[in-house]
């Protein structure tokens, strides 16, 4: 993928996707966004994000803040080995091993936001907030969704 000439990045990039099987829509991608971004922070990963459906083009409703992260055209994040996707309903979590030793950093768990705030436990996530200063589980939704992501003109 097309990289940042202002940032390294380490041998790592993180899809954020939806399955075209998933039956599921916006919000399970939100939620998509907002893991693959913390774990993409922590492992100087590069983030990319795809609705993942034909015919449906995110860039009609929002554009990058900053780092350009679409899905350069024929891009396959299966053929690239360090790329990492979420897939089924866990979301890019399960590969948590896989992307530490490509980042070379371990990878801490980051909050399931899909479930709802109200069960976030943020005592779960001590580790997290020292490794990223001035995280908050229930504002780190809303902070990443910031951080990347404005309303396309």
């Amino acid at each position: 993928p097309d990289r940042s000439k202002n940032h390294v990045f380490r041998n790592c990039t993180l899809l954020a996707k939806l399955s075209a099987k998933s039956g599921e829509g916006i919000s399970d991608l939100m939620n998509r966004v907002a893991e693959t971004h913390q774990i993409a922070i922590q492992g100087n990963c590069h983030l990319l994000i795809e609705y993942g459906l034909k015919g449906v083009d995110l860039r009609n409703v929002f554009a990058a803040r900053h780092e350009n992260w679409t899905v350069p055209d024929n891009y396959d994040c299966t053929r690239d080995p360090t790329c990492f996707q979420a897939r089924g309903t866990l979301g890019i979590r399960w590969q948590l091993e896989k992307i530490s030793k490509a980042a070379g950093i371990e990878i801490l768990p980051v909050p399931y936001y899909r479930a709802g705030i109200s069960k976030l436990q943020p005592e779960k996530f001590s580790e997290l907030r020292q490794r990223l200063p001035g995280f908050d589980v229930f504002t780190g939704m809303a902070c990443s969704f910031t951080s990347l992501l404005k309303l396309a003109p």
